[in-house]
């Protein structure tokens, strides 16, 4: 048995890719999936991770969690993920927005049921777990390792904003709940674009036909998602950057870090949704979090195939 791990998302084409990987990895047992508006409306997230989820033959509850931002108007990014959400595959139109019970309450009994020997990994907005940290803040010490996708921390090359020039979007979308997160004793490693734009670590359609030629139950599915992402932004590489945090939970040793302390800017018009870290020799040693800075992209890369194609 792996770890017990629960997944929070907003499919989402990469997190899409994330739910893969994470099923097909035997270091984590998933046994619950809660989505967050965010990519999309949550209702889309939630057919589309049921979508992604009967494709695997893995029978997972799927929680609806947050329509919205903490305070915040919803802005979505279907221009990047299609109409769907789902690089207009409509795979999710089968399955509706129902979950199987609120986000907030599935993560609250999660970490109830094992404590100190749970992981949570965030891929979309963190206001689901923004809520259930502020209404049970006992899960703080129960929860064992949060990974997280979202920030730029200017500590690579790479680690600049995609949202604005400052800020990512996960953490663009909802700042205040990411400022409630990060500012919590919970132990976070922040997968962020410092490391997920490395393009090193990216699909080129070369390594999507060479998945799809693999016929595995998904296979098709990551071909389709990554051509869609290639031909509609522009961009010659499929950025991997929601799998890379399950790829943290799988075995950190694919990136390096700095514990340093985090914060996040919620005012200003050009800065709003920015994550600083503090890089200062005399900045508080308390609450630090673990920033990946580096990673082995064609390490991490080469996993990513292997374990996406290990399914039948």
């Amino acid at each position: 048995m792996g770890k017990p791990t629960f997944l929070d998302v907003d499919t989402g084409i990469d997190d899409a890719l994330a739910i893969i990987l994470a099923i097909n990895s035997p270091e984590l047992e998933v046994e619950g999936i809660s989505g967050v508006s965010g990519n999309v409306h949550v209702d889309k997230v939630v057919a589309n991770t049921r979508a992604v989820l009967n494709i695997l033959g893995a029978s997972i509850p799927v929680y609806r969690g947050a329509e919205k931002p903490l305070i915040r108007e919803l802005r979505t990014a279907e221009w990047v993920h299609g109409e769907d959400g789902l690089a207009n595959t409509f795979l999710g139109k089968d399955f509706g927005p129902r979950g199987d019970g609120n986000a907030v309450e599935a993560i609250k009994s999660f970490v109830e049921e094992h404590p100190g020997d749970c992981i949570l990994i965030t891929t979309g907005p963190l206001t689901n777990l923004a809520l259930a940290i502020s209404v049970f803040p006992e899960i703080v010490d129960d929860l064992e390792k949060h990974y997280m996708m979202g920030g730029a921390f200017g500590l690579s090359d790479y680690g600049i904003g995609n949202a604005t020039a400052l800020a990512e979007f996960n953490v663009w979308q909802d700042p205040e709940a990411a400022k409630i997160v990060l500012g919590s004793k919970l132990e976070t490693y922040i997968i962020g674009l410092d490391v997920t734009m490395d393009p090193s670590s990216a699909l080129t359609l070369d390594d999507a036909e060479e998945i799809k030629n693999m016929g595995c139950r998904a296979c098709h599915l990551i071909y389709r998602v990554t051509k869609f992402y290639i031909e509609t932004t522009g961009d010659y590489l499929m950025r991997l950057h929601d799998p890379m945090a399950v790829a943290a939970a799988i075995d950190t040793s694919f990136f390096d870090f700095l514990q340093l302390p985090v914060d996040v800017e919620v005012c200003g018009s050009l800065s709003c949704g920015a994550t600083v870290a503090d890089r200062r020799p005399w900045a508080s040693k308390s609450n630090r979090k673990n920033i990946a800075y580096r990673v082995r992209g064609e390490e991490f890369k080469r996993f990513f195939i292997e374990r996406a194609a290990s399914m039948p």
